[in-house]
């Protein structure tokens, strides 16, 4: 009888391990914020702006995250071309992402080139973000709305995700 327990018990266990290895946890995440574009040599202010992140988080166990939906910038158009591919590397406290889309208007392959990349530094909830925009300094930092205070939250930011 014992054995019977134990086996269903371990059973259980290993099912529920899998589920949340392969299934994973969704979560909703919706944000929109204010966001300070800047330079990030000069830290001279460029633009205000907004971010607005929809979509589903699934967090899986012993792969990576992901996350289906949409990351856009209001003032840039790279973030409101589709198809949009999100991909997160998983760090300490947050996530890194590589936002990609591609630039052909003649409907390619996606994921070849040519693309934009964004790449970006968040905390697991979504709840704050930055932006390097690929071959520029300018960064974009949300919620800011302020220049000191974009560079602090993307000071903090940087210290605990990386």
């Amino acid at each position: 009888m014992i054995k019977k327990v134990i086996l269903s018990l371990l059973v259980s266990f290993i099912s529920v391990i899998c589920y949340l290895s392969f299934v994973g946890i969704k979560q909703e995440i919706f944000q929109e914020f204010s966001a300070i574009e800047f330079d990030d040599i000069s830290h001279i202010e460029l633009n205000k702006t907004t971010v607005k992140i929809q979509g589903v988080l699934t967090k899986k166990t012993f792969l990576e995250d992901g996350f289906n939906g949409r990351i856009e910038i209001n003032n840039n158009e790279l973030t409101k071309k589709e198809p949009m591919f999100i991909e997160l590397i998983e760090e300490n406290n947050g996530y890194i992402g590589i936002i990609s889309v591609n630039l052909d208007e003649q409907g390619s392959i996606p994921h070849l080139l040519p693309v934009g990349v964004i790449t970006f530094y968040t905390p697991k909830d979504f709840s704050k973000i930055v932006f390097n925009i690929i071959n520029s300094s300018n960064v974009i930092v949300g919620p800011a709305k302020t220049l000191e205070e974009a560079k602090v939250l993307k000071d903090d930011i940087l210290l605990h995700v990386k």
